[in-house]
C-alpha cells in the first residue's frame, strides 16, 4: 500500500485532527516505515509454530478469603492526627 499525503489528510480528517503540512509530511514517512516493518514481519518463517495467545503462565496467586476480626474504632483512629470519629483523608480535586 502506498501512503500518500492525501491518505494522511483523509485519516486526520476522519480522526478530527488538524495537521500542518510539516506533520502530514512526517506522518507520511512514519506510516510508510511502519508498513515496511510489518512487511518484514510477514516474511518471518512461522510455518509449524503454534500461536501463543498467552506468552506467560497465568497463576492464581491470591490467598484464601477468610474472615478475621476487624479493628475497633478506637484502634483504627489511634494514629490519627485529628480526631473527628472518622478517618479524614486528603481532599481530592
Amino acid at each position: 500500500m502506498n501512503i500518500t499525503p492525501e491518505l494522511v489528510r483523509s485519516v486526520a480528517k476522519n480522526s478530527r485532527l488538524a495537521l500542518t503540512e510539516q506533520e502530514v509530511a512526517q506522518y507520511t514517512k512514519d506510516f510508510e516505515n511502519i508498513l515496511t516493518a510489518f512487511a518484514q514481519l510477514q516474511q518471518a518463517p512461522v510455518q509449524g509454530i503454534q500461536p501463543s495467545i498467552q506468552p506467560t503462565m497465568v497463576l492464581n496467586v491470591t490467598r484464601e478469603d477468610t474472615p478475621k476480626p476487624c479493628l475497633t474504632q478506637e484502634q483504627s483512629l489511634s494514629n490519627a492526627v485529628q480526631l473527628h470519629k472518622f478517618i479524614k483523608g486528603p481532599r481530592l480535586s
